[in-house]
């Protein structure tokens, strides 16, 4: 795995910065659903992503992450839906508090990447711990998924 040293943060629901930020030098791109996009853009986000993931990725180009909604929230479902697709190399995971949150995104996607047509295991996560509960949990959190 390659050390990913830049990120550069994208709001998904605009498509004009999602489609500059694909063409940067930065080590990956993080295509926000999360909290730099209002609730009521959160579908114009969701497919947004969904549709640039879906473009061929040039050499060079950055690793391309999608911030997710929290785990368990009532949002993280369609997220999963309309990102979990080829082009997709990495969630994130914002306040991930215990194991638990990370084992079921972990089998979530062990589900869907398969029927995504996804290698198994080949979407990695990036966990956000956002409390104190989650960084009392931290070494646990870290060893919950490969």
């Amino acid at each position: 795995m390659d050390l990913i040293r830049s990120w550069m943060f994208v709001p998904g629901h605009r498509q004009k910065m999602i489609d500059k930020a694909l063409g940067l030098s930065a080590d990956a791109i993080m295509l926000d659903i999360e909290d730099g996009v209002a609730p009521n853009e959160k579908d114009a986000a969701r497919k947004n992503i969904g549709e640039s993931l879906g473009r061929a990725k040039a050499p060079g180009s950055p690793a391309r992450y999608v911030r997710i909604n929290a785990i368990g929230h009532q949002w993280m479902d369609a997220d999963l839906a309309a990102v979990v697709r080829p082009g997709l190399e990495g969630l994130v995971c914002p306040k991930v508090d215990t194991v638990d949150d990370v084992r079921r995104v972990d089998a979530l996607l062990n589900d869907m990447e398969p029927k995504n047509q996804i290698a198994k295991g080949s979407v990695r996560l990036l966990i956000a711990i956002e409390s104190p509960k989650g960084l009392f949990n931290a070494p646990a959190i870290a060893a919950a998924s490969s």
